[in-house]
């Protein structure tokens, strides 16, 4: 079991932690997502590396092709598209998401 010294003790962290402080250091970053526009035909590549059932396909070929709207979408449709890092809020239009058809495989 561990113990505390008597910076932690004190509640000054930053005395016993020898790690610089990065605090003032301002990166930006980007989640990769891959855009809906990837689903629209139920029978593409996209779909099959899914391996979804025919329902959940249906219901992802619909958000894709704006019939209905992702807040109208199942809630394991919207769990699964979250967990492929599918881009159904149209992030990567506003700038705010990188469409992964856009970086180079090496």
């Amino acid at each position: 079991m561990s113990t505390l010294n008597e910076h932690e003790i004190n509640g000054d962290f930053e005395e016993s932690y020898p790690y610089e402080n990065h605090s003032n250091v301002n990166i930006e970053f980007s989640p990769i997502l891959r855009p809906l526009s990837d689903f629209l035909d139920i029978n593409c590549k996209a779909n099959n590396d899914l391996n979804l059932d025919i329902s959940m396909l249906i219901e992802l070929n619909e958000v894709a092709n704006k019939q209905r709207g992702y807040l109208n979408a199942s809630y394991g449709t919207i769990q699964m598209m979250c967990e492929n890092h599918i881009d159904f809020q149209d992030l990567i239009e506003l700038g705010l998401a990188v469409d992964i058809n856009s970086l180079k495989s090496e």
